[in-house]
């Protein structure tokens, strides 16, 4: 896994510097030079960050605010590039987290990056979902019913081939087994969609404390497993 930046800048001085520092931090680029072009990507795939030119391109000022409003990617972390027509104040009202002035400094620009690398992955942790297969007992008012975990984060469980057997607000209780790990986790939950296809996504609504602290461990071995390379627990699968 690797973080990545969209950048929505025209201008190739400044190209040159962001892209020089981006390698030099690892995190991957995409590179926009219209807003609609930017706009597209944004609500089609997920980035951990965003650079904005607000001055030299039109319309920039006002995609870092469509960022920060908007439903998908409103989280990731902004870096606004400035060159007199935004001040700085302005930069971070409308939602910047980083703000940059022309010309750019490759020795600020390295250092705001490795400042915002622990905010992106801090924002990927927490939205973290592990891709797993373990037999997961779920009791609703429906009856007793083992099916098949598919993921899991720190707030949700997917399930798949639920045929029926589970509708959208429905309570239930859960016990599963995480991979490698012989506890077994018992929550509260409840049905949050059921997809045609038999999937069907559960906010886990209820942990107890040790449970959740051992899911937390595990979900955070198993993210950082995924940002060096190693295999997930996806290929480790439990009955």
């Amino acid at each position: 896994m690797k973080l990545n930046c969209l950048i929505l800048c025209d201008e190739l001085k400044s190209l040159s510097v962001l892209t020089a520092a981006l390698e030099k931090c690892e995190i991957g680029r995409q590179i926009c030079t219209e807003v609609a072009e930017a706009k597209h990507l944004l609500s089609t795939s997920r980035v951990n960050g965003v650079i904005i030119d607000c001055d030299d391109l039109e319309s920039g000022k006002q995609f870092l605010l469509d960022v920060r409003q908007g439903k998908s990617n409103r989280s990731a972390v902004s870096f606004a590039i400035v060159n007199g027509g935004t001040s700085v104040r302005d930069a971070y009202a409308m939602g910047a987290n980083f703000v940059l002035e022309k010309p750019l400094s490759s020795d600020l620009l390295l250092r705001m990056l490795k400042a915002g690398v622990g905010s992106m992955l801090a924002m990927e942790r927490r939205s973290f979902r592990q891709v797993l297969d373990v037999e997961a007992t779920v009791k609703s008012e429906t009856g007793t019913h083992r099916l098949r975990a598919y993921n899991i984060s720190e707030s949700g469980i997917g399930l798949k081939n639920v045929d029926g057997r589970l509708k959208p607000h429905q309570l239930v209780t859960l016990t599963f087994r995480l991979p490698e790990e012989d506890t077994r986790m018992e929550c509260k939950g409840e049905v949050v969609w059921v997809r045609d296809s038999g999937d069907a996504g559960l906010k886990l609504t209820q942990l107890p404390t040790s449970c959740a602290e051992k899911l937390q461990v595990w979900l955070h071995r198993e993210f950082e497993q995924r940002m060096t390379g190693l295999s997930p627990a996806s290929a480790r699968t439990r009955k």
